[in-house]
């Protein structure tokens, strides 16, 4: 019989995998990759084809360990050239690393996009916005991983937006308000968009946070300041609006950031004070501390973790203020660290806390 002949034929068998690091067994060399620092995976997965895929595999099991570090992405405008990027700072050793180019075609106008993460899961979303050169909402929806240092395109929002709220809940994104009164929520694992309930009344964008499996949504006052601001509260569970306790909404008066199950607003006004909400008498008190770091120059952006907030303003200086105690005697300690001479130009619109 010939060479070809089938019954001589062996059946196929995939080619031997090289070694992730030669001498070691794979799963030794897979806990080393796990202590790789996340700014270095890029160059981790240029080493070989082997560690390319090893590389974003051990990222996704470092998010979920209890090593894994929360970094700080900001989103930021360059003033002379409106140009947007994205920057992650690194909180334990204070350096600074540039995400890949984001890729809009067109250029948008400053706080019309709205972005949102997957701490645990590594996922960080730019959604939506309004084109500076014709004025029009977007539908655009793009998410960063961790996990392989890249953007990618996702299914576009059903209606374009801009001037919006939104943020993760449970591992679903949830957008709110802008042109549209109306509510829609993207499950990343299946890339599709479904609609929600929408709020009684629309309510212009101000800021936002999630409490427990609810969302926080404020229209913040406005001038000249006659109208009390909007707001409404949505169930993720239920699909239902309710209107916002008037203790909150009418003093919500600057950027949010939630720490545990604890709520806390940094005033845009006068010397940046600090107060935290106190849901059983629907009202704000001021912490203790004093307000954030005075060199820390305005807009600010803002969110917190792990009992700690952070500021990011003109710059990119970092307020990082650790929260402590209770009650009467919850404090804020702080520390400012200043933004290299290069951001000077950089005015944060967002920022969001991502393990790596």
């Amino acid at each position: 019989m010939g060479a070809s002949d089938p019954e001589r034929e062996g059946p196929e068998s995939d080619p031997p995998q090289d070694p992730i690091i030669p001498g070691l067994p794979d799963e030794i060399a897979e806990q080393c990759l796990l202590h790789l620092p996340f700014p270095y995976h890029g160059l981790a997965r240029s080493v070989s084809p082997t560690w390319s895929a090893a590389v974003p595999a051990a990222a996704r099991r470092r998010a979920f360990s209890p090593s894994a570090l929360p970094y700080l992405f900001v989103f930021a405008f360059h003033r002379p050239s409106l140009r947007l990027r994205c920057l992650a700072f690194d909180p334990i050793s204070s350096l600074w690393h540039p995400l890949p180019p984001i890729p809009i075609s067109s250029p948008l106008l400053p706080s019309s996009f709205a972005t949102a993460s997957i701490p645990r899961s590594g996922h960080l979303f730019l959604i939506g916005g309004m084109r500076s050169d014709t004025h029009s909402s977007i539908p655009t929806l793009l998410s960063y991983s961790v996990a392989t240092n890249a953007w990618t395109s996702a299914a576009p929002m059903p209606t374009p937006r801009a001037f919006f709220s939104a943020a993760t809940i449970g591992g679903q994104l949830v957008v709110a308000g802008g042109d549209h009164n109306k509510v829609d929520r993207y499950d990343p694992d299946a890339d599709r968009w479904t609609s929600a309930a929408a709020p009684r009344r629309s309510i212009e964008q101000y800021d936002a946070a999630v409490l427990g499996r609810r969302l926080y949504v404020t229209g913040g006052w406005t001038w000249p300041f006659h109208d009390p601001p909007r707001g409404g509260v949505y169930d993720v569970d239920e699909d239902t609006w309710e209107e916002m306790r008037g203790g909150m909404r009418a003093g919500w008066t600057g950027v949010s950031a939630v720490v545990g199950d604890r709520l806390f607003v940094v005033s845009e006004c006068g010397a940046g004070r600090v107060k935290a909400y106190h849901d059983e008498e629907d009202t704000w008190r001021t912490v203790g501390g004093g307000g954030v770091p005075l060199l820390l120059g305005k807009p600010y952006a803002a969110c917190g973790m792990e009992g700690t907030i952070y500021v990011v303003g003109s710059g990119l200086d970092v307020g990082v203020g650790r929260v402590v105690g209770d009650g009467p005697d919850l404090n804020i300690e702080w520390d400012l660290v200043k933004g290299p001479a290069k951001f000077a130009d950089l005015a944060p619109v967002s920022c969001q806390l991502i393990y790596a």
